[in-house]
C-alpha cells in the first residue's frame, strides 16, 4: 500500500493562471500542490478538476489555504453538484463516537462503495481533513482502483466474476440499510467500461458495529469462500490500492464509481478527524437493486 508518493509530473495541463503543480500518484491518481503560501481552493477551477477526477479517479489537493469551518467544506462542496442529503444532513463528521455505524469506530472496516444502502449513488466522495493521525499509527483511508483490478485478471478468472452476483444486508439501525443484489462485475454508467462492486464478508474473528450478512448467490458456501477470498487478495494488492497519509487541510476527491474504499484500523483516542460530502452524478444515479431489509 502507498502513500503519497508522486511519480514523474503527470501530462496534464494546468489552466493559465492557477497556482498549482500536478503530479502522479502510485499506483493511481493525482496530487494537486499549491504553487503559493494564500493560494486559495476555490482559485482551482471545479470543471477542470471535475474532468480530472474521472480520469484520475483520485485527486489529492494539498497545502491550500483551508476551506475552514464545517459550513465552508459545505459551500464549496455544493459547487461541485448536487449533494446527497442523508439524515444527518450534508457533511458528515468522521471522528470516533459510540454508534451502530462502523464508519465511527477505529477497528475493522469492510472496504465498500457509498451509496451502496442507499437509495443512490453518488459519483464522488469530497473529503476534508480536520486533524491528522500521526504517520505510522494506522487511519489512512484505502482505495483500490477496481479498473485495474479487472485489467489484471485473466479471461477464466473473468469468467468466473461475471457470473457472480452477490447479496447484501444490512440492518437499518445506522442511516442505511437494506438489501442489494449487485453483479460483482459492472459497467461504469459514465464510461461503460467494466468495474467491480465489492464489499468483504467480515472475518469471524472480526468486531463491527452492524455486520452486514454476505452471500454469494447460487454458488456452494465452499466455492464462495474461495471467490471472496481470492477477491479480497486482488482489491488490497499494492499494484491496485492507494492509501492515503491524511494531513491537516487535505481535500480528496474520489471517484466512487470506479473506486472501492475503506479506513485502517488505529488506536482508540488518535486525533482522526474528516468531513465527508458524497455529490451525486449527473443525472443521479438511482440505486434500483436495493430493497427494504
Amino acid at each position: 500500500m502507498t502513500d503519497v508518493v508522486p511519480a514523474p509530473t503527470a501530462a496534464v495541463s494546468v489552466p493559465a493562471g492557477v497556482p498549482c503543480l500536478v503530479k502522479d500518484m502510485l499506483p493511481f491518481g493525482v496530487v494537486i500542490t499549491s504553487t503559493r503560501p494564500d493560494a486559495a481552493i476555490t482559485e482551482v477551477p471545479i470543471p477542470w478538476l471535475r474532468t480530472l477526477a474521472r480520469e484520475c479517479h483520485l485527486i489529492v489537493l494539498r497545502g491550500f489555504a483551508t476551506v475552514g469551518a464545517t459550513d465552508e467544506f459545505d459551500a464549496y462542496t455544493r459547487a461541485w453538484g448536487t449533494q446527497v442529503v442523508w439524515d444527518f444532513g450534508t457533511v458528515l463528521e468522521l471522528r470516533e463516537k459510540a454508534s451502530d455505524d462502523p464508519v465511527f469506530d477505529t477497528g475493522f472496516l469492510p472496504i465498500h462503495w457509498d451509496g451502496m444502502y442507499g437509495a443512490y449513488i453518488p459519483e464522488f466522495q469530497m473529503f476534508q481533513c480536520v486533524s491528522a493521525p500521526p504517520a505510522g499509527e494506522g487511519g489512512r483511508t484505502l482505495f483500490c482502483d477496481t479498473s485495474l483490478v479487472l485489467a489484471d485478471a485473466d479471461a477464466e478468472t473473468r469468467k468466473v466474476w461475471d457470473s457472480v452476483t452477490i447479496r447484501y444486508q444490512a440492518s437499518r439501525i445506522a442511516h442505511y440499510g437494506g438489501v442489494l443484489r449487485e453483479p460483482l462485475v459492472g459497467s461504469h454508467p459514465v464510461t461503460g467500461i467494466p468495474i467491480l462492486r465489492f464489499s468483504e464478508p467480515t472475518p469471524e474473528d472480526r468486531q463491527v458495529a452492524n455486520r452486514p450478512v454476505i452471500t454469494m448467490e447460487d454458488v456452494a458456501p465452499d466455492r464462495a469462500a474461495v471467490i471472496f477470498e481470492d477477491m479480497r487478495s486482488r482489491v488490497y494488492d499494492p499494484r491496485h490500492l492507494y492509501a492515503h497519509q491524511w494531513a491537516v487541510d487535505d481535500i480528496l476527491i474520489a471517484d466512487n464509481f470506479t473506486l472501492l474504499h475503506t479506513r485502517e484500523p488505529y488506536l482508540s483516542g488518535t486525533p482522526r478527524h474528516l468531513r465527508r460530502v458524497q455529490i451525486q452524478g449527473e443525472p443521479p444515479l438511482a440505486n434500483c437493486r436495493l430493497t427494504a431489509a
